[in-house]
């Protein structure tokens, strides 16, 4: 009996799914019939583009997404749009879990990597290389992931050479890193105890006596601002917010006296700036607070990208620190920031700072390098 209720279950699901689907097409018909006309007129029908204006003028589109999510749900499918769901509920994308490590390919961006950090140590300038953790829960389908051999090559590679290597994936197993569920990123906090471990990493290297009175590196000398189910990141945005719901999106903010320059760079043009306190200069307010916008992780930094440049007018030293890091540094280089009089912050992600390292690093001639392992930056350019 409980199998035919099954049966019958998933089969008046299959039948709404269907209804909906048919229902929604129709709704879009005035949406095809624009796209055709719009081909026509202008004498020739470009299939992409066409595809690209339904996709972006379809009804509801959002609406559309969630409740595909839901069906999946109910139905108890955990795979959707690019995205699998593990079996702690945590989303991933599938790209990530199809990435094979291959030594050959791995080694070149490693060598370009290791390249630049000789450069800058030749210059005078301290090193440290920081593993930073990915969430690799068991997911179902006979998925799993191969981060950790890249990241093992990495440590391995850059000890070899005589780097200092803090491999950051050990703070996951106590829980002072953690993740999103709707995102690949590691929570706000995460990144500020991210930084209080690169601090004391540089002071036990180099003897550089940051925040000796441990007020930058206290999370007591901060207060939590939470957004409760406000948060649905880039993989939750392709699924929906019923596919594994929302996360709440929590900010830490300095209870103590701050004041920064932030500018932002690209293509080496200046194209925005900010002054003041920590809040006003690194979170954009308007984004946390609206609840239309789904993905509140751009709301830090005012999605800093390519090249950041952090003066702290309030800096008890006259330290200049690079960071070369990928999207996990937005948040933590805000905390890095109170250590040192000027921060600088580069991500070598495809389409972002693509020119050449050490000329850049020539010229600005930084007392500290950070390079955080780059995600899929490829360093176009040494």
């Amino acid at each position: 009996m409980k199998k035919l209720s099954r049966i019958w279950s998933q089969y008046a699901l299959t039948c709404c799914f269907g209804i909906s689907i048919f229902g929604i097409g129709a709704l879009n018909i005035p949406n095809l019939y624009q796209v055709i006309d719009s081909q026509f007129k202008n004498g020739n029908l470009n299939i992409v583009i066409a595809e690209e204006m339904y996709n972006n003028n379809f009804w509801n589109k959002l609406s559309f997404v969630d409740y595909q999510g839901l069906f999946c749900r109910m139905a108890g499918q955990k795979i959707s749009n690019g995205v699998i769901k593990g079996n702690d509920g945590k989303l991933n994308l599938q790209d990530n879990l199809d990435y094979k490590f291959v030594e050959e390919e791995e080694k070149l961006k490693v060598d370009k990597a290791v390249e630049i950090l000789m450069y800058a140590q030749k210059i005078g300038a301290d090193i440290l290389y920081v593993q930073r953790p990915w969430a690799t829960g068991k997911v179902p389908y006979d998925y799993h992931f191969e981060l950790d051999e890249q990241y093992d090559y990495w440590c391995k590679n850059m000890d070899e050479v005589g780097f200092p290597v803090l491999d950051l994936r050990e703070e996951v197993a106590n829980g002072r890193i953690q993740f999103y569920i709707t995102d690949h990123h590691w929570t706000i906090e995460s990144s500020f105890n991210a930084n209080t471990d690169i601090i004391d990493t540089l002071n036990d290297l180099y003897g550089l006596n940051l925040d000796e009175e441990r007020i930058y590196t206290d999370i007591n000398q901060y207060k939590k601002i939470n957004y409760k189910n406000s948060f649905l990141g880039s993989e939750g945005i392709r699924v929906g917010k019923y596919f594994a719901g929302k996360d709440d999106f929590e900010i830490v903010v300095p209870k103590y006296d701050t004041d920064f320059k932030y500018v932002q760079y690209r293509n080496h043009k200046k194209y925005w700036e900010a002054r003041g306190d920590y809040s006003s200069v690194f979170i954009n307010k308007a984004k946390l607070e609206d609840s239309k916008y789904n993905n509140k992780y751009n709301a830090i930094t005012y999605e800093g990208y390519v090249e950041n440049r952090i003066i702290n007018t309030l800096s008890d030293n006259n330290l200049k620190v690079l960071l070369i890091a990928d999207s996990f540094a937005r948040p933590m280089v805000t905390y890095l920031a109170s250590n040192f009089e000027e921060t600088r912050y580069l991500d070598p992600q495809e389409g972002r700072y693509t020119d050449s390292y050490v000329e850049y690093i020539d010229k600005y001639k930084p007392d500290v390098v950070i390079m955080m392992f780059p995600g899929v930056g490829i360093f176009k350019e040494i």
